[in-house]
């Protein structure tokens, strides 16, 4: 079993001099990070998609065996709520794989108000992504813990669709 470790992000200019080598420019961030730390969480996917150009770029800034693990964007998750949002997920899978061996497991986080009542639509989302990728659900209601019927639900639909559950 591989164990990765990263950060929600990558470039933090107070780290230059300590964590990363001093005189490490902005644009090299990435790349001095991924020699560091072998996974990031990629947070600014959920604000913005980068372009293709941009994906391809941090695929090649980083070496074999890094991992990205991106946030679905918060225009499926939070503004369409999993709904109607076919086109916005196809992009987001398209800059999944432009980042090849560096695409790590991508989380949907749900927002708060995602409650156990909306499993039928997250198992209907669900089955419609791609099957060669990886992917956790990041719940945030409490119907989804402390053993809660939603809890099992859902953590029965992510058994059987082969998808993890994160926190």
């Amino acid at each position: 079993m591989s164990l990765y470790i990263g950060c929600p992000i990558w470039r933090v200019k107070e780290w230059v001099g300590t964590f990363l080598p001093a005189g490490t420019r902005d644009k090299d961030m990435l790349s001095a990070y991924s020699r560091r730390l072998n996974t990031v969480e990629g947070n600014t996917t959920f604000y913005a998609l980068p372009s293709p150009e941009k994906a391809a770029g941090w695929r090649d800034a980083t070496p074999s065996g890094f991992h990205f693990c991106l946030k679905f964007p918060k225009i499926i998750s939070h503004e369409k709520r999993l709904m109607n949002c076919a086109a916005e997920t196809a992009a987001f899978v398209d800059v999944l794989r432009i980042l090849g061996d560096r695409c790590g497991p991508s989380f949907l986080q749900l927002p708060p108000t995602f409650t156990g009542a909306h499993l039928p639509r997250l198992a209907d989302y669900l089955a419609a992504l791609p099957k060669d990728l990886r992917f956790a659900v990041e719940p945030r209601n409490a119907d989804f813990f402390a053993g809660a019927w939603a809890e099992r639900g859902l953590d029965e639909l992510l058994t059987k669709q082969g998808m993890a559950r994160g926190v």
